[in-house]
């Protein structure tokens, strides 16, 4: 069954753009800006992660956790990744002054759903209409709800780009392909608006 469903997004895909059959799913995600459907080609063998660029240190990240250890651990991943540049909050309160003071240096926010004070919604609707640089999100949640996905989606702005929402618990190889596609994303879309 997966491998149909597989076979028919494929296929909706290609037969929708001008992307050769045997195109590659992730750089066709890429080009598109379908990004949020990426875990939709977990299956497929091998999506090509070395294609993409490795970090460029400079380049900002902002996790936003109210779990310490998680905390901990995205930002020991991130920095196995060749990522230097990481910011840290506890929940939405604590990241604004860090988007206040350092949000033209970061390119993407990795942010829990459900946080003390301020959770990652209402962060995100604060940006949509505060921030005046973009930046890329990732939602990571264990609410696996479609209405918590639209919700997610529904809040994405010409600043504020919803990328993708990953549900808990998911794998390395998941996180570290978010992270990687996301980064380039949020650089082209910049390129683009420079």
């Amino acid at each position: 069954l997966n491998q149909q469903i597989i076979s028919g997004v494929r296929n909706l895909f290609l037969s929708q753009s001008a992307i050769p059959k045997g195109a590659d799913p992730l750089m066709f995600c890429l080009l598109q800006g379908l990004t949020h459907l990426l875990p939709s080609f977990k299956s497929f063998p091998r999506i090509p992660i070395t294609s993409l660029p490795l970090s460029n240190n400079q380049r900002g990240i902002l996790i936003v956790e109210d779990d310490e250890a998680q905390l901990e651990l995205f930002r020991l991943l991130l920095e196995l990744m060749g990522y230097s540049n990481i910011y840290q909050a506890q929940d939405g309160t604590e990241a604004l002054p860090i988007l206040n003071t350092r949000g033209s240096e970061i390119d993407l926010i990795l942010l829990n759903w459900e946080m003390p004070r301020m959770d990652g919604l209402a962060l995100m609707r604060h940006l949509a209409h505060h921030s005046p640089f973009t930046v890329g999100v990732i939602m990571e949640s264990g609410y696996p709800h479609n209405d918590y996905k639209r919700e997610f989606f529904r809040l994405g702005t010409n600043s504020v780009v919803p990328i993708d929402y990953l549900v808990k618990p998911f794998s390395l190889e998941e996180f570290q392909l978010e992270i990687r596609v996301a980064m380039e994303y949020v650089r082209r879309r910049k390129l683009r608006q420079a």
